[in-house]
Formats: structure tokens, sequence, C-alpha cells
């Protein structure tokens, strides 16, 4: 069973309402997962502002690629990479969950971006499984050592 969201408009109501379940319906509510409204908003803005900033790189890019014959694949990797661990560090800092889904793209496109500046060349599967087995020991050492 997945993880259920609520949203909450006031923070210290998610004090109220864990005091209100945590004896009744413990199992019902420990997948319970708050998210305020602020918290929703900042994820939006941070996800809006890397769109933006991808469509901008693509542009610039292909702008590039026409008029300096620069090679528009290598730096679109490097730039799509940038934003999206950047994406990623910017919800860390702000406190944010993470998004395991665009960190790995994000990975995968700096890795081969580059590799590719410095003229090497990944081969993409392998690649690909090497980065899944990274993140799942980073997934299990982060449980290990988190505090309970």
């Amino acid at each position: 069973m997945g993880n259920i969201v609520c949203i909450y408009p006031i923070p210290f109501l998610e004090y109220f309402y864990k005091r209100l379940h945590s004896a009744d319906n413990f199992i019902l509510f420990n997948k319970v997962r708050f998210v305020s409204v602020v918290d929703l908003n900042r994820n939006v803005a941070l996800t809006s502002l890397a769109w933006g900033l991808f469509f901008v790189w693509i542009g610039v890019s292909w702008i590039a690629n026409e008029y300096y014959s620069v090679p528009m694949g290598t730096y679109v990797a490097l730039g799509v990479g940038i934003i999206l661990v950047g994406l990623n560090a910017a919800r860390k800092v702000l406190g944010l969950r993470l998004s395991k889904f665009s960190l790995f793209i994000g990975i995968v496109a700096l890795a081969f971006g580059g590799a590719a500046l410095t003229g090497y060349t990944l081969p993409l599967w392998q690649t690909i499984i090497v980065l899944i087995g990274l993140f799942i020991i980073a997934e299990a050492v982060a449980s290990l050592t988190k505090p309970k």
C-alpha cells in the first residue's frame, strides 16, 4: 500500500491529527505523510524553474549548434544533468522531499555528458544498471543510518 498524502493548510494541524489517530488506528495512519501547502508551492515553483531552465538550455544549445557548429547532444546532456541534480539539491536545502527519478535521470545525463565531453563513450545499459545498483546501496545505507 502506498503513502497517503495529506495536505494541511496550517502546520499545527499535523500535531493534532497525529495525536488524535496515533493510538486508535496506528496501522491505518502510520503511512500518512503530511505536506504543507507552503511545501507544495515551493515544490511547484522549483519544478517550474527547472522546466524553464530546461527550455532555455535547449534553445541556447540549438542556437550554438546552428551558428557555431557546437555538438548539441553533449552540452544538452550536461545541462539537463546539472538542472535535475540542482533541482534536487534545492529541494534538499529547502527541506522538501527529493525526487529519486529526476535525480537518477540527472546523474545519468551528467555521466553521459561528462564522458562525451572528455572524449569517452559510456555503454548505455551497463551504466544505467550500475547507477541503479548505487541507488539501491544508497537507500540501504540511508535506512540503516537513519536515527529511530
